[in-house]
């Protein structure tokens, strides 16, 4: 199976394509960044881009601009949306059979006490509205290339690369803080209770999925799945799930904001529980690999 993944010099796209790369797929690696093995795609040069994906059996997108990094309508709009519309159009046309396309489990609205696929995604900031334009753009210009959507919970870990991106992850930023000794804040407004995932497990369900991917049903061409694990906190409890015993108390997080709304624990469920881990056996091996990579950048 040859496989090209796009951003492969960022957090996502730099542990998958490390990932399938060990265990014997072709990947066809795309970043902005030029390297040996770094293929540049670009969607002005439509004869450039079908060379690339000759022989393409699956395309996993992973280029996409994170919450933090949501803030201009129009820009977030042409990189988590158009960009993979466009890519798709090409896959379609190229003949590829797969293309992945990375979406949040923030579409959801967490007030509901029961989430699936079939639960309706609402709009809530900019970030999330392009992921849910980004799914409908190729949902409604679908071909023979299948689709795959995958709402991801909140993924953490060590990345391949030097990627400042990765410390905007919430469990992330909060032992770059406890590694490097310093205080943190955090922003959000609600003690919400989020589901969480260790990079290495979301490798394995990958690699599950592919293969297993002649069992999947597609149906309209297109499915979607929520991942996620038993990994589930309120976001004031984060803390003394991740902090290292050999760690001083003294280096805290702190919220920004002082009295944050409560909010029930709803529960996330998927329609495809097959593919689903039933457990995150690498989270607290995630986290202390996490941890020893920031610890020493610091130095």
């Amino acid at each position: 199976m040859k496989i090209l993944i796009t951003g492969t010099h960022g957090f996502l796209g730099g542990r998958i394509s490390n990932f399938l790369t060990k265990r014997g797929f072709n990947i066809v690696f795309q970043s902005r960044k030029k390297t040996k093995k770094t293929k540049k795609i670009s969607l002005a040069s439509p004869k450039e881009l079908q060379k690339i994906l000759k022989g393409v059996d699956v395309i996993i997108n992973c280029i996409g601009l994170d919450s933090n990094k949501s803030i201009n309508k129009k820009k977030t709009n042409y990189v988590n949306s158009l960009i993979p519309y466009e890519l798709y159009k090409a896959a379609n046309k190229s003949g590829i059979k797969y293309f992945f396309y990375i979406s949040t489990y923030h579409v959801y609205n967490f007030k509901k006490k029961k989430i699936n696929e079939n639960t309706k995604p609402i709009s809530k900031n900019i970030y999330t509205d392009s992921k849910i334009l980004g799914e409908k753009k190729i949902i409604n210009n679908i071909g023979k290339t299948k689709l795959v959507i995958l709402r991801l919970c909140n993924l953490f870990g060590y990345p391949v690369y030097n990627n400042k991106n990765s410390e905007t992850l919430l469990i992330n930023y909060i032992i770059s803080c406890l590694a490097k000794k310093k205080t943190g804040t955090i922003k959000a407004s609600h003690d919400e209770f989020r589901y969480y995932s260790s990079m290495k497990s979301f490798n394995f369900y990958l690699l599950k999925l592919f293969k297993n991917i002649n069992k999947v049903k597609f149906i309209k061409g297109y499915k979607i799945f929520n991942y996620f694990t038993d990994k589930c906190y309120k976001i004031t409890d984060l803390v003394k799930v991740i902090q290292p015993e050999n760690i001083e108390k003294k280096y805290l997080i702190k919220f920004k904001h002082k009295n944050l709304k409560k909010r029930n624990k709803f529960i996330l469920s998927s329609l495809n529980q097959k593919f689903l881990p039933k457990k995150d056996n690498f989270f607290f091996e995630e986290i202390a690999k996490t941890f020893s990579y920031y610890k020493k950048k610091k130095l």
